[in-house]
């Protein structure tokens, strides 16, 4: 995660580098992820397009472009670049795990463990695809990764992941006010879950600071499914899962899915949840035209 504030500065000098490199695969990349994570999606879009036709083969174009198409729910659209990118990038980090997390969310299971190339990465595929055993190995051999860690987590092995999810919130400064973007409230949810396992105080701390973000927005209002995400997890954290699950509505209505929403700790009360087979079930029928345009792909 970076500090709100530093991610200005670096759009700052990532436009300056392009005056003297304007098409390097790897400053436009870096420019259209900083300006999507501004929220300035046109402008993150322009520059992927930027990207996408001078570096037709780079895995920085090919990525933020898929992840642009994810946001809008474009899952198909998204995995025909992430898998063309895959193809000759398969151990770059954000194709991997991109990769990875859309086949999971969709229900490819196979594909997910295929596409997780570093330990903790593929550690999350497989607790998430129910094998805790071979999940706990991998998470072991890389024991300060933070993809380990969130296998960890899933896991519920709470040791594990606060020894790393501890030293991410004091490195980041997450419980200083307005030291986390919206996007991330997802991830800022899941380090105040686990702290408060350990009963660490600031586990309350990044929950206020996440409920004060979400001020003034509404399920329809939020701009990304992370910040939503990010809602819907601090109400199952308030013990309130109606509101959960009306924050959840608008994006699988978008058409976004999370098969495996209910494998994660926050929300695996929803499982039992009367509400949540009705959105259950819609999300599977969206899942199922995916998976059978993207296993054409394959």
């Amino acid at each position: 995660m970076s500090a709100l504030g530093r991610g200005e500065k670096s759009l700052k000098a990532y436009e300056t580098a392009l005056v003297y490199d304007p098409i390097s695969p790897a400053v436009l990349g870096n420019i259209s992820a900083l300006r999507y994570e501004k929220g300035d999606f046109e402008g993150a879009l322009v520059t992927a397009r930027t990207n996408l036709k001078w570096n037709g083969e780079a895995a920085q174009a090919l990525n933020m472009m898929a992840r642009l198409r994810r946001h809008n729910a474009d899952y198909v659209g998204a995995h025909a670049l992430l898998f063309k990118a895959a193809k000759t990038n398969p151990d770059e980090y954000f194709v991997q795990t991109d990769l990875t997390n859309l086949y999971l969310d969709i229900g490819l299971d196979e594909q997910a463990r295929g596409a997780a190339r570093l330990a903790g990465v593929k550690a999350t595929a497989f607790a998430l695809t129910g094998d805790p055993q071979k999940a706990a190995e991998l998470a072991k051999t890389d024991p300060g990764d933070y993809d380990a860690a969130y296998a960890a987590y899933l896991l519920s092995d709470y040791d594990f992941a606060y020894a790393v999810f501890r030293k991410e919130v004091t490195a980041y400064g997450l419980t200083e006010p307005d030291s986390f973007r919206p996007q991330e409230g997802h991830w800022l949810a899941v380090y105040a879950y686990v702290l408060k396992q350990k009963n660490d105080a600031d586990a309350e701390i990044l929950l206020n600071y996440l409920e004060k973000s979400l001020r003034g927005t509404s399920p329809d209002t939020t701009k990304f499914p992370e910040e939503t995400l990010g809602a819907a997890a601090l109400h199952m954290m308030r013990g309130n899962p109606d509101a959960a699950l009306r924050w959840l509505d608008p994006i699988i209505d978008k058409g976004h899915v999370y098969l495996k929403l209910t494998n994660e700790p926050i929300f695996a009360p929803l499982a039992d949840h009367p509400g949540y087979a009705k959105r259950l079930k819609r999300m599977q029928q969206t899942a199922k035209k995916y998976r059978a345009a993207i296993e054409k792909q394959l």
